[in-house]
C-alpha cells in the first residue's frame, strides 16, 4: 500500500513540476516573441520618422531650386511630398498610438503642416513678384528655416527616444534568447528523470506481477496434485480408509440398520459398537443440508445407479465438509433396497480450495490493478513528451536562425530523446493492451492469416529481399487480432535480424501434435486433446541459447539500438499472446546460422478455455 502511495505521489510531483517549468518556459517564449515584435516596431518608427523627414527635405530642396531658377522641374519633389507625406505621417501616427511618442508625433505633424504652408506662401509670392526676393519673401524664408529646425529637433527627439527603447528591447531579447534553451534543457532533463523513475517503478511492478504469476502456477500444480491424490484415495477406498480419512457404510432399508466402517465412526466422532440407524446418520447433518442429502438418496434409489454429493456435518460444534458416494446394491421384490456408500472427509480440501480461490481472486485483482496502472501511467506520460516535441519543433521553426549552435544541438538531442521515450511508452501500451485484451476465439485459417501479415509488411520484406516459404498449416481456434500480431512480430524479427551478406530465407510450417507427444516433450500429463505447433525458422544472425529466456522478457535486447531498430518488447508480446491461448513458445538458435521459434497451443476453443 505504501509503495502505491509512493508511486502516486512521485507521479503527481513530476507532473506538477513539469507544469510549473512548462509555464516558465512558455512565459520566456512569449516574452522573447514580444521582445522581437517590439524591436521590429521600434525599427519601423525610426524608419518612418527618417523617411518623413527625408520627404520634407526633398520638398524644401525643390522649393529652393524653383526659387533660384524659376524652372518648375524643381517643384517635382514638392508635389510628390504633398502626396506621400500625409500617408507617411498617418502611418507614423498609427505606430506611436497610445505610447509616450504620440505627443512628439503630434508636434511633428503640426510643424510639417506649417512648413508646407510656408512653402506654399513662398511659391505664391514668387509668382506675384517675379524671381527677385522681396522683404516678405525673406521673412517667409526665415520662418521656414526656423520651422525646419524645429522639425529636425523633434525628429531627432523621436529617433533618440526610440533608439533608447530599441536598445532596452534588444538587451531583453538577448537575455530571453539565452535563457530559453537552458530552460528547455532543464525541462527536458527533469521530464526524462521523472519518466525514468516512473518507468523503473512500472518495470518493478511488472516483475512482481511475473513473480505472482509464477506463484499462481505453482499453486495450480499443487491443486492438480491434490486432485490426483483425491482420485487415488477413491480407488484405494477399501484398502486405506484410515489413511484417506474415509468411511464406508451399508444401509438396509427393511430394518433401517446401518453398518459403519471404523473410518466412518472416526469421521462422525462415534464409538464403534453403538447401534447405528439412518436417523443416526442424519443426526450430524447440518440442518440446511438435510433436504439435500434426503433428495440425493431418493434420486440414487430412483435411478438405480451410483452418485455423489457434498454436504456439511456438525461435529463437536464445528462444521466439517464431507463427500458421500452412494450406490443401490439390490432391490427386492417387496421394493426394499440395500444401499452401499462411502463418506470422505474433505474439510481440508475445501479449506484449501477456498483459500486458493481467494488467492486467485486477489492475484487477478492485483494483476488488473498493475496492468491498469501501467496503461494509465504510460498514457499520461505521453502528454509531457508531446509538449516537449511541440516546443522543440516550434523553436526550430520560428527561432532556428536566431539560436546559437549549442542551443540548436540541445534541441536536436532533446527531440531524439523524446522520440525514443515515445516509442518505449507506445510499446508499453501495446503490451498492456495485449495483457488486458479479452480473447474472442474463432476458427482460423493460418495460411490466409500469414498472407495478410505478409501484405502488411510487404515493404519490409521487399527492402530486406526476404524469401518466405509457407508450408501447410492446420486450422485452429484463436483470437484473430492476437494471432495475427504474433505471426507479424515473429516474421518481422526474422527479416530484421538478417545477415548482411546473405538474403533472409524464412520457412513457416505447422502440424498437429497428439497428447502423448506433448507429454513426452513437456515431461507432464495433459488431457486427451490435440495441439497445434507452428514453426518459424530463419537463416539470420541467431543468438546464444543461454539467452533464450531473456529474449522473451519485456524491453530485453541482445543487440544495440544502433545495429537494429526496436525497443525489445515484441517477443514479450508474443509470449503474452501465447499465454492468453494457454500455449507455449520456445526458441532454438545457433549464432551466425539462424533461429527457430516454436509456438504450441491447444487446437480447439473448449480446450483453450
Amino acid at each position: 500500500m505504501m509503495k502505491k502511495v509512493y508511486v502516486k505521489l512521485l507521479f503527481l510531483g513530476v507532473i506538477v513540476v513539469l507544469l510549473i517549468v512548462s509555464l516558465i518556459t512558455y512565459n520566456n517564449l512569449v516574452n522573447y516573441t514580444a521582445g522581437v515584435k517590439l524591436i521590429r516596431h521600434s525599427n519601423e518608427i525610426i524608419k518612418a520618422t527618417e523617411l518623413a523627414l527625408s520627404i520634407l527635405k526633398d520638398a524644401e530642396t525643390g522649393q529652393r531650386g524653383f526659387q533660384l531658377t524659376g524652372d518648375t522641374v524643381y517643384l517635382q519633389p514638392y508635389y510628390s511630398a504633398i502626396k506621400l507625406l500625409p500617408g507617411q505621417l498617418k502611418r507614423l501616427d498609427s505606430l506611436v498610438r497610445d505610447s509616450h511618442q504620440e505627443k512628439n508625433v503630434d508636434s511633428l505633424k503640426t510643424l510639417v503642416q506649417n512648413q508646407f504652408l510656408i512653402i506654399a506662401n513662398i511659391l505664391s509670392n514668387i509668382e506675384r513678384s517675379g524671381l527677385f526676393m522681396d522683404r516678405y519673401e525673406n521673412s517667409l524664408l526665415a520662418s521656414g528655416k526656423r520651422n525646419m529646425d524645429a522639425i529636425r529637433i523633434i525628429g531627432k527627439k523621436i529617433v533618440k527616444e526610440e533608439d533608447k527603447v530599441f536598445d532596452t528591447r534588444v538587451n531583453m531579447e538577448g537575455r530571453y534568447k539565452r535563457i530559453t534553451p537552458v530552460a528547455l534543457l532543464f525541462y527536458t532533463l527533469f521530464a526524462l528523470l521523472g519518466i525514468v523513475l516512473l518507468f523503473i517503478r512500472i518495470l518493478q511492478a511488472l516483475d512482481k506481477s511475473k513473480e505472482a504469476e509464477t506463484l499462481l502456477s505453482e499453486n495450480l500444480v499443487k491443486q492438480q496434485l491434490q486432485n490426483l491424490l483425491v482420485e487415488e484415495r477413491k480407488m484405494l477406498l477399501n484398502e486405506a480408509e484410515s489413511l484417506a480419512q474415509m468411511g464406508s457404510w451399508k444401509w438396509t432399508e427393511k430394518n433401517d440398520e446401518m453398518v459403519w466402517s471404523d473410518g466412518l465412526y472416526k469421521i462422525f466422532d462415534k464409538k464403534p459398537g453403538d447401534r447405528i440407524t439412518w436417523e443416526t446418520f442424519l443426526g450430524n447433518v447440518f440442518h440446511e443440508d438435510k433436504p439435500l442429502l434426503e433428495n440425493f438418496i431418493r434420486d440414487v434409489k430412483a435411478e438405480k445407479k451410483g452418485s455423489k454429493t457434498d454436504y456439511r456435518i456438525i461435529i463437536a460444534d464445528q462444521i466439517r465438509h464431507v463427500s458421500v458416494t452412494a450406490k443401490p446394491q439390490h432391490v427386492s421384490d417387496a421394493g426394499e433396497s440395500i444401499m452401499l456408500g462411502a463418506v470422505l472427509d474433505i474439510s481440508e480440501s475445501k479449506l484449501y480450495e477456498k483459500q486458493l480461490q481467494q488467492n486467485n481472486a486477489e492475484l487477478k485483482r492485483s494483476n488488473e490493478d498493475l496492468e491498469q496502472f501501467a496503461y494509465v501511467a504510460s498514457h499520461d506520460l505521453q502528454e509531457p513528451l508531446r509538449k516537449i516535441r511541440a516546443f522543440g519543433d516550434r523553436l526550430t521553426t520560428k527561432f532556428g536562425s536566431t539560436l546559437t549552435e549549442q542551443g540548436t544541438d540541445y534541441i536536436v538531442r532533446m527531440q531524439a530523446a523524446a522520440t525514443r521515450m515515445q516509442l518505449l511508452i507506445e510499446d508499453l501500451l501495446s503490451f498492456s493492451r495485449v495483457s488486458r485484451a479479452e480473447a474472442k476465439f474463432e476458427l482460423l485459417e493460418p495460411s490466409v492469416l500469414i498472407q495478410e501479415v505478409l501484405e502488411d509488411i510487404d515493404l519490409q520484406v521487399k527492402n530486406g529481399e526476404a524469401i518466405v516459404r509457407l508450408g501447410s498449416l492446420p486450422r485452429f481456434y484463436g483470437d484473430k487480432p492476437q494471432i495475427k500480431r504474433l505471426f507479424q512480430n515473429l516474421i518481422s524479427n526474422a527479416v530484421k535480424f538478417r545477415k548482411t551478406d546473405e538474403k533472409p530465407v524464412i520457412d513457416i510450417s505447422g502440424r498437429l501434435l497428439e497428447k502423448t507427444e506433448m507429454e513426452g516433450e513437456m515431461n507432464g500429463q495433459f488431457s486427451d486433446i490435440q495441439f497445434v505447433r507452428v514453426s518459424i525458422k530463419d537463416n539470420g544472425i541467431g543468438f546464444d541459447e543461454k539467452y533464450t529466456e531473456k529474449i522473451f522478457n519485456i524491453f530485453q535486447r541482445l543487440n544495440g539500438r544502433t545495429a537494429y531498430a526496436g525497443t525489445g518488447i515484441g517477443l514479450a508480446i508474443c509470449r503474452k499472446i501465447v499465454a492468453n491461448h494457454h500455449g507455449y513458445i520456445s526458441a532454438k538458435s545457433i549464432e551466425d546460422v539462424g533461429s527457430e521459434f516454436i509456438v504450441t497451443f491447444p487446437k480447439d476453443i473448449a480446450q483453450q478455455k
